[in-house]
């Protein structure tokens, strides 16, 4: 039921979701298609939640992806770079974390010549107004 609730509320945030039953489904799913960032549960069936992390750091083609851990899992296991979330999540607190995981793939390069470049980066949430930030050499 978390799936489908997850599932529903990051599509009506214009995501494009696709969610897995198990494991096994989200490995096919990941290598297929190749997503912009992984929303795990560490409970799955077949194949657990553990063995995709590991899978996808292992992996240099999946190895930069972001991963927001959705867990009630005692003790937590040592996931270094994931986003860690306990349950009981909101729909909003998986949005925030979703957005938060995704920002750093959001920069593009404006202007770039050496030492001159200029990066901007586009930060805000849906509901709230959007920062701009440039990022430039030294104090220009």
């Amino acid at each position: 039921m978390l799936r489908e609730l997850y599932r529903v509320a990051l599509s009506l945030s214009n995501y494009t979701v696709r969610d897995c039953e198990d494991g096994m489904d989200a490995l096919r799913c990941i290598e297929q298609e190749r997503p912009d960032i992984v929303v795990l549960d560490l409970n799955l069936p077949r194949v657990s939640g553990i063995a995709i992390y590991e899978e996808l750091k292992a992996n240099p083609a999946t190895e930069n992806v972001p991963i927001v851990v959705v867990t009630g899992m005692e003790p937590l296991p040592h996931l270094p770079g994931a986003t860690i979330l306990r349950k009981p999540v909101t729909t909003e607190q998986l949005r925030v974390a979703v957005e938060r995981a995704l920002q750093p793939n959001q920069g593009a390069w404006l202007f770039s010549r050496g030492e001159e470049s200029v990066r901007v980066v586009r930060i805000g949430a849906a509901d709230r107004p959007k920062r701009l930030l440039l990022y430039g050499p030294g104090t220009a």
